[in-house]
């Protein structure tokens, strides 16, 4: 039901449903991955970044990656590049050139096109319009969104 509402941007409600799952089950690392992602897109990055952190910790597979993205996302930089650079085991070679040019795309928003031209192979428009979305480049963002199929 909350990732229904989440979809519908019905967030306070969404947030909610989280909430009570979580209650149920606190030790659940899928719940506290998607209330993380709910809080995200609804600018929450703090509890956003809390609730990845537990999912991590919880053992859920991805979710450093998303940890490292609110850290980004809310200009923590040195903070992410600790994250990035403390985990050799998680990140590889393509994992921290990829970070560190969203770092520093981030940081200095005049190498967006930069980061954002160097492409991912295999990446959808739907990660190439994330990123432009991320980066405040609305318009490019905007541009991809027609040739993403649902």
């Amino acid at each position: 039901m909350a990732d229904l509402l989440r979809i519908d941007r019905a967030w306070n409600e969404a947030e909610q449903h989280y909430l009570t799952a979580l209650e149920l089950d606190p030790y659940n690392p899928g719940s506290h991955s998607v209330a993380a992602h709910a809080y995200a897109i609804n600018g929450q990055l703090d509890k956003a970044r809390k609730h990845a952190e537990s999912a991590w910790e919880l053992g859920h597979p991805t979710t450093l990656y998303q940890v490292l993205e609110y850290l980004i996302i809310g200009r923590a930089f040195e903070e992410a590049r600790q994250l990035l650079n403390g985990n050799p085991d998680f990140f590889d070679s393509e994992d921290l050139d990829h970070f560190e040019a969203f770092i520093a795309a981030t940081e200095d928003p005049t190498k967006a096109g930069e980061f954002l031209a160097r492409g991912v192979e295999g990446a959808s428009n739907f990660w190439f319009a994330l990123e432009h979305f991320r980066l405040g480049r609305l318009d490019k963002g905007a541009a991809r969104l027609p040739a993403i199929s649902p």
